[in-house]
């Protein structure tokens, strides 16, 4: 089930950069993001958000072993994902960062 199909809106923005220059992101529910981008880290866009006044929960990304960045990034992030992500999972996930949202 997809998170569409689970009633929830979503939007992809093509790097970091273009969703920082878009003022919706900032409405945004939950953010999911990758961990290695173009031109900046999903570390680097959370921050960048953060700054902005943003404070919601924000899901990352990454094809490194989960376990060892969850606990880099377990400050930072509601949960991290390993790659190849199950759908199942990524609905999971959402549906417990975004429970209290």
């Amino acid at each position: 089930m997809t998170l569409r199909a689970r009633g929830y809106e979503v939007r992809a923005f093509a790097s970091g950069a273009h969703a920082l220059a878009e003022p919706s992101a900032l409405q945004a529910t939950c953010l999911i993001t990758d961990h290695h981008m173009a031109e900046m880290t999903g570390e680097d866009l959370l921050l960048a958000l953060r700054k902005a006044g943003w404070h919601r929960p924000a899901i990352l990304l990454t094809t490194q072993r989960a376990d060892y960045l969850q606990q880099q990034q377990q400050a930072l992030f509601a949960d991290v994902l390993q790659k190849p992500i199950l759908e199942h999972r990524l609905c999971t996930c959402v549906d417990h960062a975004t429970k209290e949202c």
